[in-house]
Formats: structure tokens, C-alpha cells, sequence
């Protein structure tokens, strides 16, 4: 999902890593999955993304970084 979502925002010229923060946050997923996800990200190629990703989870346990 957070695939599609970087190539809409690419085809749309909008923020990839801005776009995919906003879904990552509207699903509600833990820090332990969105580092997940950051991993997988990366590994495919989008480093930007995953860098922003593994921002916002940081070394929190329970929450992402607020705002």
C-alpha cells in the first residue's frame, strides 16, 4: 500500500515522504511496524521514504513522534 501511495505522489509531483508519513500515521501502526516497514522500503529503493519513516518511529516503544 505505501508502495502505491509513493507512486502516486512521484506521478503527482507532490512530497513522497510527506504522503506516505500522512498514511503511515492515519493507520495507526506501531512503531515496530512502520520500522518494519521502513526496512522493506528501503530495501526496494526508497530511501527517502524510509528515512522519514524510521524518524518518526525512532526508538519509541508505544507511539510515533508527535508532530
Amino acid at each position: 500500500m505505501v508502495g502505491y501511495i509513493i507512486s502516486l505522489a512521484r506521478l503527482e509531483q507532490v512530497d513522497e515522504s510527506n504522503t506516505a508519513e500522512l498514511l503511515i500515521r492515519a493507520s495507526g501502526l506501531g512503531p515496530d511496524r512502520v520500522r518494519q516497514t521502513a526496512s522493506t522500503l528501503a530495501a526496494l529503493g526508497y530511501v527517502a521514504v524510509a528515512r522519514r519513516l524510521f524518524e518518526i518511529a525512532g526508538r519509541r516503544k508505544r507511539d510515533l513522534r508527535p508532530l
